[in-house]
């Protein structure tokens, strides 16, 4: 699979005036995860891809955008040979994926070199291109924080591996996933105090879908047509919508995607209603989930990973003003 380096526009096609006050309203989701339950509460703020704008509202200088021209502009690109640390995660990601995902990684990763770089923005901790074995960290993070030098580079390793997006349009999703996996795999190796990842609220969405199906880690990698956005659009296909239908020409991948992007960025249409985007992440979230027939053991470790803690207690209602989440 391969990713572009190009800047995702994103259009929002309806924007309400949406109020975030909860009430005393009561609402039963005691059934979130039945499987007869079809439900997805949408509001109305959508988003299309780029070619079809038509008096749409543009999100231009995305975050995204300024790290990979980080990227593309870094300087004074040097090998780094495999370290004993290097070589010590590389058996621990053979071992982990092995265990956690019966997937036999030991031939890739064996083709994956190290890179150090410097940047002006030293914000971007690492990157790679795609199609290419060579991961790409910040000398800086080596030698002011060398306790993230492990996380970047295990992140960008499992983007290599497979976990990687062929255009810009579907970044949220995919580094949600991915940095799940990376989570998962330093609690696997005995490390889990790690410093906040930019990815870390996105990723707890990414944990319980591969908690639900952990194919779409071991697919990612063993097939290279496997697409994320595909398996979750086919999960979903029969999906209804009580609250606001989804536009015909919008797949609820890129929906959740796009709601992932916002929270990533923190951009100014998030900042306005950061519960709502979590609510919608969270509810498409758990409609996959469902999907799966989860027995209670998992449904409670879903919990675990909520964006919002009462999720079962709320809902949309919509309003002469827009939408607000009531219990």
């Amino acid at each position: 699979m391969k990713k572009t380096f190009k800047m995702l526009t994103i259009a929002i096609l309806v924007i309400t005036m949406i109020m975030t006050t909860f009430t005393g309203c009561s609402n039963s989701t005691n059934n979130i995860y039945s499987s007869e339950n079809t439900d997805i509460r949408l509001c109305s703020i959508f988003f299309c891809l780029p070619d079809n704008t038509a008096g749409a509202t543009i999100i231009e200088n995305s975050e995204k955008e300024m790290m990979d021209a980080a990227g593309l502009s870094s300087e004074n690109i040097t090998l780094l040979e495999d370290t004993e640390e290097i070589k010590q995660l590389k058996q621990s990601m053979i071992d982990f994926f092995n265990s956690e995902f019966n997937v036999d990684i030991t031939e890739k990763i064996s083709h994956i070199s190290t890179y150090l770089f410097t940047t002006s923005n030293n914000r971007l901790f690492g990157y790679h291109i795609p199609g290419d074995n060579r991961v790409f960290v910040n000398n800086y993070i080596l030698e002011n924080t060398p306790e993230l030098f492990a996380f970047t580079w295990c992140h960008e390793v499992i983007h290599i591996l497979g976990i990687d997006y062929d255009t810009n349009y579907y970044w949220g999703l995919y580094e949600a996933v991915t940095e799940a996996v990376n989570y998962m795999l330093f609690d696997w190796m005995g490390n889990s105090n790690l410093n906040t990842s930019a990815y870390e609220i996105a990723a707890m969405a990414g944990k319980q879908l591969i908690m639900a199906y952990p194919e779409l880690v071991s697919n990612s990698i063993s097939d290279d047509s496997f697409l994320l956005e595909d398996n979750i659009n086919s999960v979903l296909k029969d999906a209804t919508y009580p609250m606001e239908k989804l536009p015909e020409d919008i797949s609820i991948a890129y929906h959740l995607n796009c709601y992932l992007i916002c929270l990533i960025e923190c951009n100014e249409l998030y900042r306005q209603v950061p519960e709502i985007f979590h609510f919608t992440i969270q509810d498409i979230t758990t409609a996959y989930c469902r999907r799966f027939n989860p027995d209670k053991k998992l449904i409670s470790q879903f919990q675990e990973y909520w964006l919002l803690k009462n999720f079962n207690e709320l809902n949309l209602q919509k309003t002469d003003y827009g939408y607000t989440l009531v219990k």
